[in-house]
């Protein structure tokens, strides 16, 4: 299932914005890095998990499209591939199990322990076509190549290298068959950029004589009378309709809202520490984090059952579970945190057991969806608005850290095995469904990866599908 819904209603708002969109999107999550000028058009499938860039003027009239940069003025044929993406060809096996640890959830459905250690690759990697491209069909173009402005592929080719600036490449691999000008042309072409402005703008020219066209845009670019095109766009936000305002839990009001929005990157460039309640907890040295820019959930104060004396003041300090509260509410409240975050309707049963005491303390109230769920693809780009469910309350800590601007974000005692105690000793009376808990992990991840960000864990938590780092490495 796509994250974005291409409903008749999107599909004509896109339309009256100059995107022609015939084809469909998919995608587990919606990539920040999205820009598609109008007006253009496509019958393609659209991935969305990677960065998507399509010029203006471009039409592709279908197969499947991701991971790409393509310009303007560019016409593809029916089925041309790019984005699927590559395997390893010397390792052991080519399977994406080896770098992708709970690949599919394969290992979990068979009641198998996940892959004990795997290696890094890069199996997505980004694909560069240039303007006024002609693609045949069914074309086949490798990840990573880069094709040249004004290149053509003839049908059926499979593209495995880059391909030079106005080259004619067919075959199985493509190969050079000729160059559509000489190369004085080319140079010009190169040089001139004609692709930025609008044809329009040209004025009354003959098209098909190349050697008069190019002399009359040279001439009108070097008087200044030509003004590069300026497209609308349709970028990420345009498709990220939010959740029905039914969906959301509990709304926040306005201030609120604002207090909220004013942390938005105010922490750019520092390192959070996000800490569960996971057995794997009691391998840190917990107390020395209790200083650092660190987030604790729900009990954590049973920290100090393994550190007697110390006073549990973290940073920050969430809770997410209403039921917790109702069990330990004077603990809760008697945690004293430089910011409380509370969920909404946590928040309603402390306004109604500890009125004080919630008034003198810092305390932000965050709405929670009940539906839709992070392994939809959902990640909360305004928690002010909502924050959506990941099967733990770690995962809410992660969408603020994200939103705060935190450059590295190291995860500590989460460890989605419940057949295991907690750090301090009991044992969980729910059974979370892990394989979703650990699917929302991998959209975090992307999140952050797609931003040049490290989200990774700093306990050995093999259930928890992101990379592990040494947590004095960060220290």
């Amino acid at each position: 299932m796509s994250v974005v819904q291409l409903t008749p209603a999107l599909r004509e708002a896109l339309r009256k914005r100059g995107f022609f969109m015939d084809g469909n999107f998919t995608g587990a999550a919606l990539s920040p890095d999205l820009c598609i000028e109008t007006p253009s058009s496509t019958n393609a499938l659209l991935g969305l998990d990677y960065p998507l860039r399509i010029g203006a003027f471009s039409h592709l009239n279908g197969g499947f499209i991701q991971n790409a940069t393509i310009g303007r003025y560019c016409s593809f044929a029916r089925d041309v591939q790019i984005g699927h993406g590559r395997h390893p060809v010397d390792w052991l096996s080519v399977s994406p199990l080896q770098y992708s640890q709970g690949y599919r959830g394969w290992q979990h459905a068979a009641g198998l322990p996940p892959v004990p250690s795997t290696s890094p690759f890069d199996w997505a990697s980004h694909t560069t076509v240039g303007s006024d491209v002609w693609i045949g069909n069914g074309v086949f173009v490798q990840d990573g190549v880069h094709i040249g402005h004004g290149a053509i592929v003839g049908a059926r080719s499979v593209v495995t290298r880059d391909v030079a600036p106005y080259a004619v490449v067919a075959g199985n691999p493509a190969r050079l068959i000729r160059m559509r000008f000489p190369p004085d042309i080319v140079e010009r072409l190169l040089a001139v950029e004609w692709w930025r402005y609008a044809l329009s703008d040209f004025g009354a020219v003959d098209f098909s004589n190349i050697h008069a066209t190019l002399e009359k845009i040279e001439s009108r670019v070097a008087e200044g009378t030509l003004q590069p095109f300026a497209p609308a766009t349709i970028d990420a936000n345009t498709l990220r309709a939010p959740p029905p305002v039914s969906r959301v839990h509990v709304a926040v009001h306005a201030e609120m809202q604002e207090k909220i929005r004013s942390l938005k990157d105010s922490k750019q460039g520092k390192t959070a520490y996000i800490l569960g309640n996971g057995p794997s907890l009691n391998g840190l040295d917990a107390k020395a984090l209790m200083h650092e820019e660190s987030f604790w959930c729900n009990r954590a104060w049973e920290i100090t059952r393994k550190y007697p004396g110390l006073r549990f003041t973290p940073k920050y300090y969430f809770v997410a579970d209403p039921q917790a509260f109702d069990q330990y509410p004077d603990e809760i409240m008697g945690v004293h945190a430089d910011i409380k975050f509370l969920r909404s309707d946590v928040e309603q049963k402390a306004r109604a057991s500890h009125p004080e005491m919630l008034n003198q303390q810092n305390v932000i109230t965050f709405p929670l969806t009940e539906s839709p769920y992070m392994d939809e693809g959902y990640f909360s780009h305004d928690p002010a608005y909502a924050v959506f469910r990941g099967f733990t309350v770690v995962l809410n800590a992660v969408q603020f850290a994200f939103y705060m601007g935190y450059q590295k974000v190291l995860i500590g005692g989460v460890d989605l095995d419940y057949s295991q105690p907690y750090f301090f000793g009991e044992r969980s009376a729910g059974d979370m469904p892990v394989d979703r808990a650990a699917a929302s992990f991998r959209i975090a991840r992307q999140f952050f990866e797609r931003h040049g960000r490290l989200l990774a864990k700093i306990t050995p938590s093999p259930n928890l599908p992101i990379e592990y780092v040494h947590p004095e490495s960060y220290r």
